[in-house]
């Protein structure tokens, strides 16, 4: 297995795995409560240890769905302790991604939404949601390097149009792991 494998498989939060890097679990913490965030719609669970720490940060507010769950009994109970609302189903079922934001700005009034794009199509994704956030809300992209290029010509353009403003984009050691953050404007 590969040093980058294994420092994914390695890392857990709250006793869970979690397949981010850590430093990607920092900056959303930072994200989160810099940006007074309300509400999170994940797009693509994985084993849920993410969706915990969403979980504490915005109880009762977070949507997470994908197709398969790989959660353990004890992520699914700490997922009921925490109000999360699992959604087994295909991301890209055309009304499905319009529906997990949806909810979550529903749940966080006016207040701002984070959507975390960490599926199988991040730049569709992030196409996708685009398109939904209200000013204020925020996009998050984390990704191994090879799947999301913020200066692709279709993902500077959706954020060109839909005016979102690159907030963050943290390259995580020498992985090339990458967590870009985006900000809807008014």
């Amino acid at each position: 297995m590969d040093r980058f494998r294994a420092r994914h498989l390695d890392y857990r939060l709250f006793g869970e795995p979690v397949q981010q890097v850590p430093s990607a679990v920092y900056w959303l913490d930072q994200i989160l409560d810099r940006h007074k965030v309300a509400a999170v719609a994940e797009l693509g669970t994985g084993c849920g240890g993410l969706t915990v720490m969403f979980g504490c940060r915005c109880p009762g507010a977070v949507i997470t769905c994908d197709e398969v769950d790989r959660r353990s009994d004890r992520v699914k109970e700490l997922h009921k302790r925490l109000e999360v609302k699992v959604v087994q189903a295909d991301l890209y079922e055309p009304t499905m991604i319009p529906s997990l934001v949806d909810q979550a700005q529903c749940a966080a009034g006016e207040r701002p939404v984070l959507v975390f794009c960490d599926g199988g199509d991040k730049p569709r994704e992030l196409r996708t949601v685009a398109a939904l956030l209200r000013p204020g809300d925020l996009a998050a992209v984390d990704d191994t390097g090879n799947e999301f290029h913020p200066g692709a010509p279709d993902v500077a353009g959706a954020c060109t149009a839909y005016r979102l403003t690159r907030i963050l984009a943290h390259e995580m050691q020498e992985d090339r792991t990458r967590l870009t953050v985006y900000r809807k404007e008014g």
